[in-house]
């Protein structure tokens, strides 16, 4: 069976697959809602990143021939395929408003989990994407770690936009802010037009 049937390309729905050529690599993977919506838009996911037991569980199921890694600290240019697009939400233990508020610490000491970016950053480093997307919890703009990301980005070559978005803003029936960053390594040459 084909991974473009394991991507769960909704039938009968507003949405609709796009052909696209599009690669994408999962990091912080859960069991795979960001991927989920690169399938819907036809952008086949070539692996990914998760440490959760029952969230692997849920990944292999939908998607049995993607190659998994369980580690992001042992994951890098040497075990990851080339994607176009790299996506990930950092684990948002020490940022958000019902963690420990610790923040993300520095590349030296980081905190145990929010501190992960740093890996995320080196990985997106390593790969160099066209793209990046990064997402976490609204208190990464308050707490003013979103500077440490951006300017983490922009170091290495990559204009940044981010986003606010709430899930009721998606018809969900809870609020569940996120923010979302949109990364373009400068220079890449894509003609990827983003605007449909």
């Amino acid at each position: 069976m084909s991974d473009t049937r394991s991507q769960f390309v909704p039938t009968g729905s507003r949405q609709s697959a796009a052909s696209t050529n599009l690669t994408h690599g999962s990091l912080f993977s859960g069991v795979g809602g960001i991927d989920l919506g690169f399938g819907w838009a036809g952008i086949k996911t070539a692996w990914f990143v998760e440490k959760d037991h029952f969230a692997r569980q849920v990944l292999e199921k939908h998607y049995p021939n993607v190659p998994k890694f369980t580690d992001v600290r042992e994951c890098g240019k040497h075990n990851l395929k080339s994607v176009d697009i790299i996506s990930g939400g950092f684990p948002c233990q020490d940022e958000s408003n019902s963690g420990k508020k610790r923040g993300l610490g520095t590349p030296e000491n980081p905190t145990k989990q929010s501190g992960l970016w740093y890996q995320q950053h080196r990985i997106i480093r390593e790969l160099r994407p066209p793209w990046a997307l990064i997402e976490n919890v609204s208190r990464l703009l308050y707490s003013g770690d979103i500077n440490i990301v951006l300017s983490g980005m922009e170091e290495i070559g990559y204009t940044c936009w981010w986003f606010l978005l709430a899930a009721e803003n998606l018809g969900a029936p809870h609020v569940r802010k996120r923010v979302w960053i949109l990364c373009h390594r400068n220079g890449a040459n894509d003609s990827i037009d983003f605007k449909e």
